[in-house]
């Protein structure tokens, strides 16, 4: 590469260089794991592509000069690169049907493949895990509802390490949606007892963030819906919304060790009376979730 493109090549030995430097010298959180290291190095990434496109071409140039009577030789090498680095890299698992979090850190952190006996604690953050005998019932009996494609969960965290919802997917097989509130900017969780000096907690929702957006007409998603919005909600595909009464949190201790923390989430208390009165009875209730219809389908037998 330095005969053929040698300012090219030089610039990516220097920037990399360089960025390896201040990666070993700061020492960022969490820098073990390829996103994040790639985070911090990310402008060598363009140029390293840049150049393995180079060497691409240049091999399949060298082919074609040594077998001139099959020039398709290049296509065929190129064609087969590329299906060799799908067929064994991580997007066939990424991208498996059904999966609305591919980038999740839960396939993003690790190629390996996903156990899901146990929901992985592959985080830059890892912080606690829960087994498959461990999901809610309801998600079991969703797993048999065929009319029912898609649901809204609600509340949902932007922490990764905080958000199940990709293994629950994994067991019922229906699409996700991501619920928010564009009128609750307010923190809507208890801690009891409250994150001080021996410990703090990471969590962000959706709703911190999308609710202190002015004009709700810049904000337009098509995985996520405002659940405050009466024409969104008719407008979704989902037939069922589900609301969480308690989140389970990364709990941040001293010396970088983590726990879990369960995080009550009174907002669904005032969210669910709402959707009572517009809705009609929960189709299921228990002490974590309360769910509702938002089209015809089943109500989940009570002894599910």
């Amino acid at each position: 590469m330095f005969r053929i493109r040698p300012l090219l090549a030089w610039l990516f030995l220097a920037t990399f260089g360089c960025e390896l430097a201040l990666v070993l010298v700061t020492r960022p959180e969490g820098v073990s794991h390829g996103a994040v290291f790639a985070r911090y190095t990310i402008i060598t990434i363009p140029v390293a592509l840049l150049l393995s496109s180079i060497a691409l071409a240049e091999a399949t140039r060298w082919l074609a000069e040594r077998i001139p009577k099959y020039r398709w030789t290049s296509f065929a090498c190129v064609a087969g690169f590329l299906l060799a680095l799908f067929l064994y890299g991580p997007l066939p698992q990424i991208y498996a049907i059904p999966n609305d979090f591919t980038n999740h850190s839960a396939f993003q952190s690790d190629y390996r493949g996903v156990d899901w006996s146990r929901s992985p604690m592959e985080s830059v953050y890892p912080g606690f895990t829960i087994t498959e005998t461990q999901i809610p019932s309801f998600y079991r009996w969703l797993a048999t509802q065929t009319r029912i494609g898609s649901i809204i969960e609600y509340p949902f965290d932007v922490c990764d390490f905080n958000n199940l919802y990709y293994y629950y997917q994994h067991f019922h097989r229906k699409r996700v949606l991501a619920g928010y509130c564009h009128n609750r900017p307010q923190s809507g969780y208890i801690i009891n007892p409250k994150p001080g000096k021996d410990f703090a907690v990471g969590l962000l929702n959706a709703d911190e963030i999308l609710g202190f957006i002015a004009d709700r007409a810049k904000v337009r998603f098509r995985n996520m819906v405002d659940i405050d919005d009466p024409a969104a909600l008719s407008r979704t595909e989902a037939q069922v919304i589900v609301f969480h009464k308690y989140i389970r949190a990364l709990k941040i201790l001293p010396h970088e060790r983590f726990g879990a923390v369960e995080a009550r989430w009174h907002r669904v208390e005032d969210i669910a009376f709402e959707f009572r009165m517009r809705f009609g009875s929960p189709i299921y209730e228990d002490d974590q979730l309360v769910c509702f219809r938002l089209a015809e389908t089943t109500a989940m037998p009570a002894n599910k």
